[in-house]
């Protein structure tokens, strides 16, 4: 990308007075990176709870996001949507201080996910109506990529931070130190300039017809991110046994990975509207087919290997499905009743997932291989599917 056009999304941002937003969400990220991919082998490593268990914070996780969504969707005309942003810091802030003492109080573990449900629901609400207000239409793709690089550039750090501090050193200094960057996080938002700026919401605009066209990509999306933000850190770490490893695998995938997903996913603004829902859906099945070989994996090497080529065709995915979403959202008055439809699809392919392992009634190990190849086969049948909506969708536009 050349340099003047790196620093078009640092004008919007300036011009928009979302810098504040964007340290909060810079810091927000690094205090994430450090324990997100380690959170579920907290609960059963270090707490020694069940496998359903397990799921069943991830399934209050999943419901209690479409509540925090909901809830800033009504409520961002009376508060702002920066506002929400800043709200969603204390939920955030409850929920690893009752991660930690989860192993001093028995507190449930619903409780717990709905208290970060909530928190990303409002700010994700607030982000993605913003981005997709304000950000430049026809560069959409190089501003998701950018937006995408920044979180990767992260992700290669905070992981292998946090799994060297749990390694050496305890839990307690690692939810410490997220707690400490997440306060740090709030201060920018005390110097936003809310704008006063209506913004139109109603459950028609939720199930609008022309959104139903994109439930298939969004339901695998729902299913990608759950298989490789849950699944895919438990499986790693029961062939790599140690928290030290599971960082690097993060670290060195998050590494390469932004690397090809900066040069490939650069010429998504160069397509057009079919190609690019083409090149989404190739991709998807191209990350559905190396799920397929996560449920075969037993040796360390080959997990890196695996772990770099997932998150690769993971995030080119991701980056073309994002700007088809705020483009798509861009379009009409209906921006925040796209977003929510897209989060109820993407939080039901979560619950349905999650549901399914956990009455599935087998063991930790067979349950994840279930869920890879799982993931695989409905990411082949969305591939398929694909064309047999695209021609319902060939009225709507992006």
């Amino acid at each position: 990308m050349p340099y003047h056009n790196k620093f078009r999304l640092l004008h919007f941002t300036l011009q928009q007075n979302l810098e504040e937003v964007y340290a909060n969400i810079f810091l927000k990220t690094f205090a994430l990176s450090l324990i997100g991919v380690f959170v579920p082998v907290y609960f059963l490593h270090e707490l020694g709870l069940a496998f359903h268990e397990v799921l069943l914070y991830y399934l209050s996780l999943s419901l209690f996001l479409m509540v925090g969504y909901l809830f800033g969707a009504f409520f961002c005309n009376r508060i702002g949507l920066k506002k929400l942003v800043l709200l969603s810091i204390p939920f955030h802030l409850l929920h690893y201080f009752l991660l930690y003492h989860l192993e001093f109080s028995p507190i449930p573990l619903w409780v717990i996910g709905a208290f970060y449900g909530i928190a990303e629901g409002m700010f994700w609400l607030s982000y993605n109506v913003n981005f997709a207000h304000f950000s430049d239409r026809k560069h959409r793709g190089e501003e998701v990529n950018l937006r995408y690089i920044l979180a990767a550039g992260i992700g290669i750090v905070g992981p292998f931070l946090g799994g060297f501090l749990l390694t050496y050193m305890s839990f307690y200094i690692v939810f410490v130190l997220v707690i400490l960057l997440l306060l740090f996080s709030v201060f920018p938002l005390f110097h936003i300039t809310e704008e006063q700026r209506h913004v139109h919401f109603s459950f028609n605009d939720v199930f609008y017809e022309k959104n139903l066209t994109y439930t298939p990509r969004f339901f695998v999306e729902g299913m990608r991110g759950v298989v490789s933000g849950v699944f895919w850190p438990i499986f790693i770490f029961v062939i790599v046994k140690d928290y030290f490893s599971l960082g690097m695998v993060s670290s060195v995938a998050s590494l390469f990975s932004s690397v090809v997903v900066w040069v490939i996913a650069n010429r998504v603004d160069t397509f057009d509207r079919d190609r690019k829902k083409r090149f989404t859906d190739t991709f998807s099945l191209i990350h559905g087919l190396v799920s397929f070989v996560k449920a075969t994996l037993s040796e360390v090497f080959h997990v890196y290997i695996v772990g770099v080529l997932s998150l690769i065709t993971y995030g080119v995915t991701e980056v073309s499905l994002e700007a088809i979403s705020f483009n798509k959202a861009n379009k009409n008055r209906k921006v925040v009743g796209f977003f929510v439809f897209r989060d109820i699809v993407l939080n039901v392919a979560r619950i349905f997932t999650l549901g399914l392992l956990f009455f599935s009634g087998l063991d930790m190990v067979a349950s994840l291989k279930l869920g890879f190849i799982l993931l695989g086969a409905t990411s082949v049948l969305q591939k398929f599917l694909a064309p047999s909506y695209k021609n319902v969708a060939k009225n709507s536009s992006l």
